[in-house]
This record gives C-alpha cells, sequence and structure tokens, in this order.
C-alpha cells in the first residue's frame, strides 16, 4: 500500500500559534471589564484638563459647589464638552471588547462586559457630579430637572459611543470599515479639545490657528486606515463592494461632520432659549437648516475624503503586496 503524500499530513500546532485564539491572553475575558472602566475614565481627558479654566463656585444648572472636583462638566457652558468626552469615552469602553478574540465567539459576553464596565463607570461619574458640598454651602440631594437632562445628554452620548466602539472592535471587515468613519469624526474632535484645553492658558486664552486643518488630517488619516483595514477586493464581485463600502463609509464622515455642526449649534443656543415649546420649535428648525447647509460641498469634507482616499489606497496596495508574499513564499 504506498504511503500518503506529506502534505496530507496533520499540521501540528503550538500554543502559540493557535489560530483560534484558544490559548494566551486574549483566550480570557474578564480584562474586558477592567479595560471599558479605564477606556472611560481615559475618555475624559479634555474635562480634566479643561477644568483647570472654570471658576471655584457654580453657575446655573451646576449642581456641585466647586465644578473643579467634578468628574463631569455639568454645567450650561459645557453641553458641548460633555457630548464630546461622552460619545468617545463610550467609544473606548466599546473598543475594550477587542480584546477578546472575535472567531471565538464571544461577542456576546465581551459586548455584556463593556456594557457593564460602562455603567459602572458611568453610573460613579454621574453620582459624584450630582453629589453636592454641604461644606462649601450645599444643602439638598433632589435632582432638578436640568441636572436629569445632563444626566441624560451623557446617558445618550455614552451609549452611541458604545455602539460605535463594539462595532468596530467585534464586527468584520464590512462593519468596522463603515463603523470606523464616524467614529473616526468623534475621535478627531475629541483630540481638538484635549489639544485646546491642555494648551491653554487660564490667564491668557489662545487660538490655535492651525488645529482645524491637523484634525481633518487625522480624520481623513484614520478613515483611511479603517478603508485599508477593510474588506479587500480579491475578485470583481468584492471590488464592487469596497467601492460601495468606501461611498458609504465617506458619506458617513461627511454626515456626521454634518451633525456636530448642527449639534454644537443646538446646544450652544439652548442655553439662551426660554424653556416653551414655540422656542424649542424655533430652534429646531433653525437646526435642521444649519445641518442641510453643511450637507452642501465644502472645503473641509473634500479634503478628509482625499485623505481617506489616499491612506486607504495605500493600506491596499501594501495588503496586496504582503498577501502576494506570503503566498509566493508558502511551501508548494
Amino acid at each position: 500500500m504506498p504511503a500518503a503524500p506529506p502534505d496530507t499530513e496533520p499540521a501540528t500546532t503550538t500554543p502559540g500559534t493557535d489560530p483560534g485564539g484558544s490559548t494566551g491572553p486574549r483566550s480570557r475575558r474578564w480584562p474586558v471589564l477592567p479595560l471599558a472602566v479605564v477606556g472611560w475614565f481615559a475618555g475624559l481627558a479634555p474635562w480634566f484638563a479643561a477644568r483647570r479654566t472654570v471658576g471655584t463656585f457654580g453657575t446655573p444648572w451646576n449642581p456641585r459647589n466647586d465644578l473643579r472636583e467634578a468628574l463631569l462638566p455639568f454645567h450650561h457652558d459645557r453641553l458641548t464638552l460633555l457630548l464630546s468626552v461622552a460619545l468617545f469615552a463610550g467609544a473606548l469602553a466599546g473598543l475594550a471588547a477587542w480584546w477578546v478574540h472575535p472567531r471565538r465567539g464571544r461577542r456576546l459576553a465581551a459586548t455584556a462586559l463593556s456594557l457593564l464596565g460602562l455603567s459602572a463607570a458611568l453610573a460613579f461619574c454621574v453620582w459624584q457630579t450630582l453629589s453636592l458640598h454641604p461644606d462649601l454651602g450645599g444643602t439638598g440631594d433632589t435632582v432638578t430637572s436640568p441636572e436629569a437632562a445632563l444626566a441624560l445628554l451623557t446617558v445618550a452620548g455614552a451609549a452611541t459611543g458604545l455602539v460605535l466602539g463594539l462595532l468596530v472592535g467585534l464586527g468584520g471587515p464590512v462593519v468596522r470599515a463603515v463603523a470606523g468613519a464616524p467614529l473616526a469624526v468623534v475621535a478627531a474632535n475629541w483630540l481638538g479639545l484635549l489639544v485646546t484645553f491642555a494648551t491653554a492658558d487660564p490667564s491668557t486664552p489662545t487660538r490655535h490657528e492651525t488645529l482645524p486643518t491637523v484634525l481633518w488630517l487625522v480624520t481623513g488619516l484614520l478613515v483611511g486606515l479603517g478603508l485599508a483595514l477593510g474588506p479587500h477586493p480579491t475578485s470583481v464581485g468584492r471590488t464592487v463592494g469596497l467601492i460601495v463600502v468606501w461611498l458609504v463609509a465617506l458619506g458617513l464622515v461627511w454626515l456626521t461632520q454634518s451633525a456636530f455642526t448642527a449639534v454644537r449649534y443646538f446646544l450652544e443656543a439652548l442655553r439662551g432659549v426660554a424653556t416653551n415649546a414655540a422656542e424649542i420649535r424655533a430652534l429646531a428648525r433653525d437646526v435642521l437648516g444649519i445641518f442641510g447647509d453643511t450637507l452642501a460641498p465644502g472645503l473641509a469634507p473634500w479634503r478628509v475624503a482625499l485623505v481617506a482616499l489616499l491612506v486607504g489606497g495605500l493600506g491596499l496596495v501594501v495588503r496586496g503586496s504582503l498577501a502576494r508574499r506570503r503566498t509566493g513564499s508558502a511551501p508548494g
């Protein structure tokens, strides 16, 4: 009876090279929980830097006597900052699920651990921010309607960021490329806030003239990396699908940037609007008009799209070259 050819012999594996991820640090799910907590607090970095520039005592919508000790910017002048840090902090908590290898069928467990870590950290921050300081003259522990609205805004931003982070951390190539596009806009906005507050002089406000250009470059770079790590065109059908995915991702960048502009206007104008139905409806109409205006072709969106296309295209070339090299060096 003839012997079996060499290429039919069973392949041997070592613990360090298990393609399924059954061994090694990433085989354990529990690190997702502390990573989500750490990610949430890391996302609050712009506010921690901004606390140097606020006064000792609070003003309307601030339930604390000393805002410099609050973990969240619950203040009517900081609504945009509150939403931005909540979005990105929630996204970092969701990205903690990336620790678990997705091919192990543990997406549900990783999602639950990320949600648990985010919920615990968020609840603690809200509780700490809403706590009064009787020693500084504060009394009572009730939550008023403005404070409840601030907490709701924080939860909504964190939940949205968590969904984006989970999609990028646990999704396939197509999902990562699409979900990573709006997340890149959030990340660039967060980075701009961090740079602005970290380098600000409380006595002499400074203006970073080149920061907007740097931010759209960062946005384009992040989106391009997401596109390059997305689906790879190995056939005509995959090439058509790749083009569709790229168009959707770039469209989401455009929509997210416009939404950020409209929401920023809404939050900044909200403090000067009377709390009645007519005024709120008028403000909502203005916000929708601004959102529509910002969807028109502009300079910054085209720059972001151009950088993303260049980086994504270069990434695909590099991926294809590495794949061909591995195929050529594989034993026949």
